[in-house]
């Protein structure tokens, strides 16, 4: 399905992914799954159309973290490889957020609005508590790792202005 802004795509080999959310116009609940060859609408969506949010996981436990609908989301879907549920309610509203982890530990970090754009929440599986705040406050970056060792990548900074700087989450 072509869309823009999605919430996320999930990787997991070159043979399994997820990808979820997004904007068709109007916002979405599809959800895609890869077996190396094609994509495949799953016949389960999110509970919640939603955009510009983050994933976290892999192609059979994944994370849909807030995101936009509008208005801004602090609500976490958890995928357990056929349908999605309600998972814990974060702290924050946010949109253009990153995540790294699984979906029982995971960290979200920057967003939009400017903020929450310094703020990390961790996940545990079922609630979301406060981290330590990212160095540069930004948002729309490129998420990875694992929630005590994630990487933050670029972004646009609230200027807004891009940024190549990376910050490691330990």
């Amino acid at each position: 399905t072509a869309r823009a802004h999605v919430m996320a795509a999930i990787q997991g080999t070159t043979t399994a992914g997820l990808v979820f959310g997004g904007e068709v116009p109007p916002y979405s609940t599809a959800t895609e799954s890869w077996n190396g060859s094609a994509w495949t609408t799953t016949p389960n969506s999110l509970s919640n159309a939603m955009s510009d949010g983050a994933g976290a996981g892999t192609q059979t436990a994944a994370l849909a973290i807030s995101g936009e609908s509008p208005p801004m989301r602090q609500i976490t879907e958890e995928w357990n490889g056929s349908s999605w549920t309600a998972g814990g309610t974060q702290i924050n509203p946010r949109t253009a957020n990153s995540a790294s982890g699984s979906q029982t530990a995971a960290i979200t970090f920057g967003a939009q609005p400017s903020a929450q754009n310094l703020l990390t929440e961790g996940y545990d599986g079922s609630a979301w508590s406060t981290r330590p705040a990212m160095a540069t406050a930004r948002y729309g970056t490129g998420g990875s790792g694992t929630a005590t060792a994630g990487l933050a990548a670029g972004g646009n900074t609230p200027a807004p202005a891009l940024t190549a700087a990376t910050e490691e989450f330990t």
